[in-house]
């Protein structure tokens, strides 16, 4: 296994160990790109 696939697969399963984190990721993933923010409408 190479070094970027070790690295994707720790990610994923630290993220899998915050609670709700999939369900938020798989909801953000399923809104539409229209409905999203663009970067000058962020209040930072």
């Amino acid at each position: 296994m190479d070094e970027d696939t070790q690295t994707a697969i720790e990610e994923t399963l630290f993220l899998n160990g915050i609670p709700g984190m999939g369900e938020s990721l798989q909801a953000e993933a399923a809104e539409k790109l229209e409905d999203c923010l663009t970067e000058d409408q962020l209040e930072w």
